[in-house]
């Protein structure tokens, strides 16, 4: 049985979670609105293509294709 597979969001909250600076800053670094990155954070929400391709830049994420 293999375990679930991360989505996009989980791995941009655990970045999110696990980056020392504040929301404020993340936010203000990538033009993303404190309150969205906040309802972001805590699952209250989540997030259009083009503000999770903020984040994901921020963090220097990429996507790739799986290999199968």
């Amino acid at each position: 049985m293999s375990a679930k597979r991360k989505t996009i969001e989980d791995v941009l909250r655990e970045r999110l979670a696990g980056d020392p600076a504040s929301y404020y800053a993340i936010a203000k670094a990538t033009g993303i609105t404190h309150p969205t990155l906040m309802r972001f954070a805590k699952g209250k929400g989540g997030l259009r293509l083009s503000v999770a391709a903020k984040l994901a830049e921020h963090y220097h994420l990429e996507l790739r294709e799986r290999q199968e």
